[in-house]
């Protein structure tokens, strides 16, 4: 990604962070403790990200994009949207470093938007390796109906992402 495409959102939370730094301050809080904790945690997440980023860019020279056409690409239809769903919801964690890095990997390598659409609302919404978790601490009715009830979303989105893009394809890019 170039950065003329980061520029603005890098405004846009940086003024966000100024902002909550002086009501922090406005408030009597320790505005540089809240600074030292987020670059902390910038410190600890860096490596993750560094790796991840480099991981998901060997997709695209690792996956042949006659695959990634068939599977999950513009012309994959319903059935892409389907298996990046499944895809969605069986990848390992790593959290959204990994997700998004994974889901830029594959765009570059000639999947769709609604696919990766699909893809990244089922790990965020049905992620496999979430359920031992909220097995322990929700029990299975609770996860059976959330389960359910969200089972929908991610190919529903992948669809409705098919659908925008064809309305504003030319502006996507």
């Amino acid at each position: 990604m170039d950065g003329k495409k980061l520029l603005i959102p890098t405004l846009i939370v940086g003024m966000i962070a100024v902002v909550l730094l002086a009501l922090v301050h406005a408030k009597g809080g320790n505005s540089g403790a809240a600074v030292y904790e987020g670059l902390t945690s910038l410190a600890k997440v860096l490596p993750v990200l560094a790796f991840a980023l480099v991981a998901a860019s060997c997709l695209s020279y690792l996956v042949p994009e006659e695959l990634v056409a068939k599977w999950v690409g513009k012309e994959s239809g319903a059935k892409g949207i389907f298996i990046a769903s499944v895809a969605g919801m069986i990848v390992p964690p790593g959290g959204p470093i990994v997700v998004y890095a994974i889901a830029a990997g594959f765009l570059k390598a000639g999947a769709s938007f609604a696919t990766m659409v699909a893809f990244v609302t089922a790990y965020n919404l049905l992620a496999i390796h979430r359920f031992p978790f909220e097995l322990t601490m929700v029990g299975w009715k609770f996860v059976v109906l959330r389960t359910a009830s969200v089972m929908v979303l991610a190919p529903l989105a992948g669809f409705l992402a098919a659908s925008l893009a064809a309305l504003y394809g030319k502006h996507l890019r």
